[in-house]
């Protein structure tokens, strides 16, 4: 189902109500602040400080104003509560730097910012080129034409883009001689077992993942096997507690490391442990555990598991098909792969906000960190590729996943407007490129009431002017056809209001 697969990424949208009875409201502030987009000299930057030593950061970067020292300023969520005058203060520093040369200084005080790229500065990014993400493709007399390429990397090769997509029926008639997955893969676990496994048997019953990782897009990612029957241990540290034990909801409004609505919602099904990595016999532990285990997945900064001890090559030493998963914001190679990075930031980076807002204003933020849980989806399909890998050839393999790189594997439309037009997509709203009606209406009551209407073909449009008691609008010259509906849309977003507003 489409609207479930959505509702499983709006992060604590659910758990407020389930946990508090709070409804989300879609005009709600951030928790902390700084958390926004600014407008610099030349262009928009994403402006996060999420940790108070973030913070502090940042407050030195400007100098150390007086104002940053003042009470209403103490905390981030006191910073949140006040946002507007912190963003007005802010906003005149912001705006005597250029986008690049903002972005590069913070991330050299370790403070996450990221620029609000057009699509003009992805195919530009240093990073992305350094990664080869972009793959020139021929396409007819448009030459070859760079396009998005795999949303993660893979030391067995993984998936690539072969040539430009079919024409009408040009494939209709090749034969599927190899087969489908099952067919060549009948068991993840085959040969282990010395019996089928029952009927009922959820599909990676046997698989057993070691689990480090934090915050959402990998505890997201992870979760996904524990749905399907692994058994997941997660393993966290009294040292550096999980950020999702430590922020509301809580049970009963009570706070509480065992009382957190994000860390529960996340860890369903998995198994709990204590280990400290950073003592050497807790290494030793969980290369003890990674014996026994199909995948360790982790989403630490670029570089940290071999840090501690637990990189790829290490693990591989203690078991020869491990499959490792690494998430972190820009992939663990390039000349940004130490950069500091959220989901927001990522999301920013990618063009996402560049495409989203309305007509004739700014960029804008979606109302969830979007590249939290699209990089740990996209986590989840690479692993259940390897499995299968690995069922046939026995072999693991290392799985790469930036952040980045899977959000820009979601925009093929605006990054392609920009390789084929030179183009920037103007932001629109609601609105769609081709169809009209297309848009969110006032419905009747608080601010949070809205309801969605789009319009795909002369049937649908017949059959909404039917629905609002206008059927001679059908015939309306102004709204004959698609073209003119769309040339004509604000008037005909008036009509459909003034019928919607006075509606639950």
């Amino acid at each position: 189902s489409g609207q479930e697969c959505i509702a499983a990424m709006l992060e604590l949208t659910l758990v407020h109500y389930t946990y508090g009875g709070r409804l989300a409201s879609r005009l709600g502030r951030r928790a902390v602040a700084p958390w926004t987009i600014m407008e610099c000299a030349d262009g928009y930057i994403m402006l996060l400080a999420i940790e108070e030593d973030q913070w502090q950061r940042m407050v030195a970067m400007m100098g150390d104003p007086q104002w940053a020292h003042e009470e209403i300023f103490a905390t981030g969520a006191l910073r949140s509560a006040h946002c507007e005058a912190l963003y007005a203060l802010m906003g005149e520093w912001v705006r005597q730097w250029k986008v690049q040369d903002l972005f590069l200084e913070a991330q050299r005080r370790r403070i996450p910012v990221a620029p609000v790229s057009t699509m003009r500065d992805l195919y530009a990014c240093e990073q992305l080129i350094d990664r080869k993400f972009f793959l020139p493709i021929e396409i007819g007399r448009a030459g070859a034409v760079p396009m998005p390429g795999a949303p993660f990397q893979s030391s067995a090769g993984g998936w690539q883009l072969r040539g430009p997509a079919p024409r009408l029926g040009q494939h209709n008639a090749r034969s599927h001689r190899e087969g489908n997955l099952a067919q060549r893969a009948p068991g993840l676990i085959a040969g282990r077992a010395k019996l089928p496994p029952p009927r009922d048997a959820k599909p990676l019953a046997g698989i057993r993942i070691l689990d480090l990782t934090w915050v959402w897009a990998g505890p997201y990612s992870t979760m996904q096997f524990a749905y399907m029957g692994a058994e997941v241990i997660r393993v966290e540290s009294r040292t550096r507690l999980c950020p999702t034990r430590r922020v509301p909801p809580f049970a009963d409004d009570i706070s509480g490391v065992n009382r957190a609505g994000y860390f529960n919602q996340y860890s369903q099904g998995k198994r709990s442990m204590l280990l400290n990595l950073s003592d050497p016999e807790g290494v030793r532990i969980a290369l003890e555990l990674a014996k026994h285990c199909d995948l360790v997945a982790e989403n630490f900064s670029a570089g940290a598991m071999d840090r501690l001890g637990l990189g790829y090559q290490r693990l591989r030493a203690v078991k020869r098909d491990i499959i490792m998963v690494s998430m972190s914001g820009f992939g663990q190679s390039g000349p940004w792969k130490n950069f500091l990075s959220y989901g927001p930031s990522a999301a920013a980076l990618a063009g996402f906000f560049g495409l989203s807002g309305y007509t004739g204003m700014g960029p804008s933020q979606v109302g969830l960190s979007f590249a939290d849980p699209t990089a740990g989806m996209f986590a989840a399909v690479a692993v259940m590729a390897a499995l299968f890998h690995r069922a046939r050839t026995g072999e693991g393999q290392y799985i790469d996943v930036s952040q980045l790189e899977a959000t820009l594997a979601l925009l093929p439309e605006g990054l392609l407007d920009y390789a084929l037009n030179a183009t920037q997509p103007p932001r629109v709203g609601n609105h769609d490129r081709w169809m009209a009606p297309h848009d969110c209406y006032k419905a009747l009551g608080d601010e949070n009431q809205w309801v969605s209407i789009a319009v795909g073909n002369e049937d649908e449009w017949r059959a909404l002017c039917d629905a609002i008691g206008q059927p001679a609008l059908a015939g309306d010259p102004r709204f004959k056809t698609a073209g003119l509906r769309k040339l004509n849309e604000p008037a005909l977003d008036e009509i459909i209001t003034g019928w919607t507003v006075v509606r639950d």
